[in-house]
């Protein structure tokens, strides 16, 4: 199922996506410019692990109105905290950090991997903070901690919408967290059947998401954008006509004050005047 609007001019970013080219397969009638190191064949090759780079690059691009973005998973999602005891550790937030935010360096590549994961998660939220979207969302799975990162380090604040692709017809749950400008209703169903198994952080390229955002989830956030961009322009009226309105019943006052003043201003002549 695609997405069919009239705006021809609307803009999207979609980050990472440079596997399945999904938000671009979903809007065909959006321009969708799609950003990422994978093995697609449908995106702009783009390292956004540095986020000066990425900036210059992508300033010769449209400005966004939206931006989706699904950052690597693999160092901030929880499941791989078993993998501790072949270093001789107990505990901590998963295979990459101790706590908040002391990271777990076992070897120079496990440190690569976390540092990776770090700068393309700066390097998200800065992009968004810099372009300044309509809208934005970053998918990652529902135990990571890349969204309390992102807020811990950039300031930016959405809201944490939780979901699973189960409820939007994948044969999979995969629970998932979408972080965005706007809360969305999104489906979060109790699978019904067996479902596939998947496994994030296996040792693939770790510059992408494990698995990409399903398109009917995207159909939902396409609506909620649509829906949002309405209101805006309904903002817009109400800001001028309250304007309007405010600038007359000001300019109302201020004549209701000048005859009551012409009004003292007259009785105090006529009061010398019988003097």
């Amino acid at each position: 199922m695609k997405v069919k609007t009239k705006d021809e001019d609307l803009i999207i970013w979609a980050l990472f996506d440079s596997e399945t080219n999904t938000i671009a397969k979903t809007f065909p009638n959006i321009k969708v410019f799609s950003f990422g190191l994978g093995s697609g064949k449908e995106h702009i090759s783009l390292d956004l692990s540095d986020f000066e780079k990425a900036r210059e690059f992508l300033e010769t691009y449209p400005k966004p109105h939206i931006i989706f973005a699904s950052p690597p998973c693999e160092t901030w999602i929880r499941v791989n905290i078993g993998n501790i005891s072949r270093y001789g550790k107990k505990g901590g937030l998963n295979f990459y950090w101790e706590s908040k935010w002391k990271p777990y360096d076992f070897n120079q590549i496990n440190k690569e991997r976390r540092l990776n994961g770090v700068n393309t998660a700066i390097t998200t939220a800065r992009l968004i903070q810099h372009f300044k979207p309509q809208f934005w969302a970053i998918e990652n799975g529902s135990s990571s901690l890349i969204f309390d990162y992102i807020e811990n380090h950039t300031g930016l604040v959405g809201y944490k919408c939780k979901c699973n692709y189960f409820s939007y017809r994948f044969n999979i749950l995969k629970p998932t967290i979408i972080y965005s400008s706007v809360p969305l209703q999104l489906k979060n169903n109790k699978p019904d059947r067996e479902l596939d198994v998947v496994v994030c952080g296996g040792g693939g390229n770790i510059m992408q998401s494990c698995v990409p955002l399903g398109e009917n989830l995207y159909e939902v956030l396409a609506l909620v954008v649509i829906s949002q961009k309405n209101t805006q322009r309904f903002q817009k009226f109400h800001q001028i006509y309250t304007y309007i309105f405010w600038s007359s019943l000001k300019l109302v006052v201020c004549q209701r004050f000048l005859i009551l003043w012409q009004g003292v201003l007259l009785k105090m002549m006529e009061g010398k005047n019988e003097q």
